[in-house]
């Protein structure tokens, strides 16, 4: 079971719950585990998986690890 659940909404084709402040798009929620649901976190950070990676660290109420990012094998076609 994953500790950590990213979602998407599109704010512009759904109605936003209320009290959720959408001023520009994207905007980033952060909706902890077992906190009130009506009062998320703004992520207003890096926009890069570290920077979101490290917020979600720290803020976070359980532990996860990320999966290791794969390299890419140098291609053997000609050009």
């Amino acid at each position: 079971m994953p500790s950590v659940v990213i979602a998407k909404m599109d704010a512009t084709a759904n109605d936003p719950p209320e009290g959720l402040n959408i001023q520009g798009f994207p905007t980033l929620k952060f909706f902890k585990a077992g906190s009130d649901k009506t009062k998320p976190m703004d992520y207003d950070g890096d926009r890069t998986v570290k920077g979101f990676r490290k917020f979600l660290k720290a803020n976070a109420g359980t532990e996860f690890e990320l999966p290791k990012k794969e390299k890419k094998k140098p291609s053997t076609a000609e050009l």
